[in-house]
C-alpha cells in the first residue's frame, strides 16, 4: 500500500500603494487599503447596527453612501490531491476550495425578486389566509434626532432615537425591495442574504483505476487500465443556492454540474 499527497496553500493581499498627483483616495480607497474592498450600497443602520425601517411604509430606507461589505479575495486557496494504490487499484482524490472573502449574487437577487428563491415562500400562506399583510420586519424606527455626516460618509454627529418596528408591510414587496434593491450581507441576515461568503471546500476529483495486464495478454499491448472517475463530486460551502466556485456572480449562474464517466487506457 502506498499513499502520495501533495497540499498547496496560498494567499495574498493587494493593497493600494500610490495615487497618482498626491491624491489621498482613489474612487472609495484611501491609501494603504486593500485594493479589493467591496463598496456597495446597503440599508441605513441604527448606531448599534439595526436596520431603520420607514414607519408608514414599513419598508427599510436606502443608505446614500456606499458601505464597505467586505473583501473580494479569499484570505486563502488551498489544494490537497491524494493518489492511494493497493496492489492492482489506484485512488485519486483531489480536493481543492478558498476560505475568506465575499462575492455578490445577481442570481440570489433574481430569484427574490422573481419569488424563485426557497425563503420567500415563508409568508405566502398566512397572507392568503389573513387577507393582508402579516409580516412585521425586524428593525427599528427613527422618532427624533438627526444623523451628520461629512461628504465622505463618515459620522459626525448621531442624535437619533428609536423605537422598535412595528408596522406590518406585504410579504413580496419586502422581498422585492430588502435582498433585491441594496446589498444585504450574512452578517446582516443570513435568511435574506445577496452578498455570500466565498469559503467553500470540494471534491473536485475522484477516480477509481484498474490495473488488468495480468489478466488481459494481447499481444503489443504492455498495459491496460480502466477508470471509473467524477468531477465536481461534493461541495462544503457557506453560500445558499450558488456555488463559489464559479468565481463572481454578476450576471446570473448556471447550475455546477457534476460528471461521471468511464475510460480505458491502453498502452503500447
Amino acid at each position: 500500500f502506498s499513499w502520495q499527497s501533495t497540499l498547496n496553500l496560498d494567499t495574498r493581499v493587494r493593497k493600494l500603494t500610490g495615487i497618482y498627483g498626491g491624491a489621498k483616495k482613489y474612487s472609495y480607497y484611501s491609501l494603504g487599503e486593500r485594493v479589493d474592498n467591496y463598496y456597495a450600497i446597503g440599508w441605513m443602520k441604527s448606531s448599534d447596527g439595526k436596520i431603520i425601517i420607514s414607519e408608514s411604509t414599513g419598508l427599510p430606507l436606502k443608505d446614500p453612501y456606499p458601505q464597505l461589505l467586505g473583501h473580494l479575495d479569499p484570505d486563502w486557496r488551498f489544494g490537497f490531491i491524494n493518489t492511494f494504490k493497493y496492489k492492482n487499484l489506484t485512488l485519486d482524490a483531489n480536493f481543492d476550495g478558498a476560505w475568506g472573502g465575499v462575492f455578490w449574487s445577481r442570481t440570489v437577487e433574481k430569484m427574490w425578486w422573481g419569488g424563485k428563491h426557497p425563503n420567500s415562500v415563508k409568508y405566502r400562506d398566512q397572507e392568503y389566509a389573513a387577507g393582508g399583510p402579516v409580516y412585521v420586519p425586524d428593525g427599528v424606527n427613527v422618532i427624533s434626532g438627526e444623523l451628520i455626516r461629512d461628504t465622505d460618509g463618515n459620522v459626525i454627529s448621531d442624535t437619533r432615537q428609536y423605537k422598535k418596528n412595528e408596522t406590518k408591510v406585504s410579504w413580496q414587496s419586502w422581498c422585492q425591495i430588502y435582498p433585491y434593491q441594496a446589498k444585504v450581507t450574512e452578517h446582516e441576515s443570513k435568511f435574506f442574504a445577496n452578498v455570500l461568503d466565498r469559503s467553500f471546500l470540494k471534491l473536485r476529483r475522484i477516480s477509481l483505476t484498474y490495473d488488468l495486464s495480468d489478466a488481459v495478454k494481447v499481444k503489443g499491448i504492455k498495459r491496460t487500465e480502466l477508470s471509473l472517475f467524477s468531477y465536481n463530486v461534493f461541495i462544503l460551502k457557506k453560500a445558499m443556492i450558488v456555488d463559489p466556485d464559479f468565481g463572481d456572480d454578476n450576471n446570473l449562474q448556471d447550475p455546477s454540474a457534476r460528471y461521471v464517466g468511464i475510460s480505458a487506457k491502453l498502452t503500447f
